[in-house]
């Protein structure tokens, strides 16, 4: 069964009004035919011409090209995935979009996360810049957003890596520990020599455990014990940044071998010893003219157990001894 044209047009046009009153309200248009009709769908195609003029507008097709660092007003660089900053020193960088179209008063931007000391502006209407001055110093991915309310489809994103510079000379290491051998019961220590911005700032550490007292370039163990022996290092800081010196090594000996005073020979006042005694420590050797009143003679830090000497000019026939300490 078919319908005739006639009948075909006042149902469409009903259909457009929602409503039988709409309909009978436009007797007249029907009596005007197709003229009216043809407008109609004018009106339409130019509808969807300005959506679709608004639609390019808002930036539908619009892609991140990466951040663009400023100097003030001044463009420094081509868009990139990795901007500098340093600690201390305004940052500026502008989130800069491939097709952005042209109603710019709806964009949107936004930077997650963001560094210590920058921001961003989020609302509607920003501009896309990252500002600030830095307070940390490290490399921090981020990823940063950009878009605009009159699309659908949320933001788009690009990953970028900001890396901030600490502020100042970092220190240096110009004279670096050295390994040191005790005796148990005995002195140890650690210097370390460095350069740098001030203020400088040491911790010393013994293996995997900072040193509470070791906070000074010298650190000084005044009396070690078996336990004190193994791996050492410094950590040197200040504002800029820090280093870490190489590990050494700190061994102790026990101290119990006896002590032995061996005169090898002698060539008129002239005298040969050797003492033996603990691996470590502080030799003395002692000269008496009468076996009671004792002076120091010659001393010697000892790490091999043994100490050989000889007197270097003629002295007068006496009593000798010989003494040893941590």
């Amino acid at each position: 069964m078919t319908m005739k044209t006639s009948r075909i047009f006042p149902w469409l046009l009903a259909l457009l009004v929602h409503g039988r009153a709409a309909v009978w309200s436009l007797g007249p248009v029907f009596r005007l035919g197709l003229p009216i009709l043809a407008h109609v769908c004018r009106w339409a195609g130019a509808g969807l011409w300005v959506a679709g003029q608004a639609h390019a507008q808002s930036g539908a097709s619009a892609s991140i090209s990466g951040l663009v660092p400023y100097s003030g007003n001044i463009a420094l660089s081509d868009p990139t995935n990795l901007v500098n900053g340093r600690v201390g020193t305004v940052f500026k960088a502008r989130i800069t979009v491939i097709n952005s179209g042209t109603d710019h008063q709806f964009d949107i931007f936004d930077c997650k996360p963001v560094p210590p000391g920058l921001t961003i502006d989020t609302n509607v209407g920003a501009k896309g810049y990252l500002l600030g001055v830095p307070t940390l110093a490290g490399t921090f991915p981020v990823t940063i957003f950009a878009g605009n309310v009159n699309v659908n489809g949320g933001l788009v994103s690009l990953p970028v890596t900001l890396v901030i510079d600490p502020n100042g000379s970092p220190p240096v290491i110009v004279m670096a520990p050295e390994a040191q051998l005790a005796a148990e019961g005995g002195a140890a220590g650690f210097n370390v020599v460095a350069t740098g911005d001030p203020p400088l700032g040491f911790q010393w550490w013994h293996g995997v455990f900072p040193i509470p007292a070791g906070t000074l370039a010298s650190l000084t163990l005044p009396k070690v014990v078996a336990a004190d022996a193994g791996a050492y290092r410094v950590v040197v800081s200040n504002p800029a940044g820090s280093v870490t010196s190489a590990p050494v090594q700190l061994t102790v000996e026990p101290f119990t071998a006896p002590l032995r005073l061996i005169q090898s020979a002698a060539s008129g006042q002239v005298f040969f010893f050797t003492v033996e005694g603990p691996p470590v420590g502080n030799y003395v050797l002692w000269k008496s003219p009468d076996a009671q009143n004792w002076f120091p003679f010659a001393t010697q830090r000892v790490v091999t157990g043994s100490w050989s000497l000889a007197t270097t000019s003629s002295v007068p026939s006496g009593f000798f001894r010989a003494t040893a300490s941590p």
